[in-house]
């Protein structure tokens, strides 16, 4: 999987802060190659993605796996079938929306291998 999350960068006004700004941890997957369904991961999996301004870094089991810097587009997500926000890193989009706290994201084409991901925050 291809997510990345990151630490440290602050905000001076928190009024216009970046709902993706912050850690989040995964809750739930869908896609892929999951040959058995849906998983669901409870609370401190350590699966973490934490975004700051411009950069990223993402755990799996507590390990920083990839870490970076990323920049946010806008383009037409092929999975909802509409322009949605995207988060770049390397050249590939990943898109991202909100849905009350819950952080989704949509990886590549959802019915070949892609995946569709959910992240609480972390507090």
């Amino acid at each position: 999987m291809g997510i990345v999350a990151f630490e440290g960068c602050k905000r001076q006004n928190t009024k216009d802060k970046d709902p993706l700004i912050g850690k989040w941890e995964l809750r739930y997957l869908d896609g892929g190659l999951i040959a058995h369904g849906a998983m669901f991961y409870p609370a401190g999996n350590g699966s973490t993605i934490t975004f700051g301004d411009s950069i990223y870094e993402y755990h799996r089991l507590n390990r920083l796996v990839y870490h970076g810097t990323y920049t946010i587009t806008r383009a037409y997500c092929y999975a909802t079938g509409r322009d949605m926000n995207a988060f770049v890193i390397d050249n590939g989009k990943t898109f991202y929306e909100f849905s009350g706290d819950t952080l989704v994201l949509y990886m590549g084409v959802i019915a070949a291998d892609g995946t569709i991901t959910k992240y609480l925050p972390v507090h």
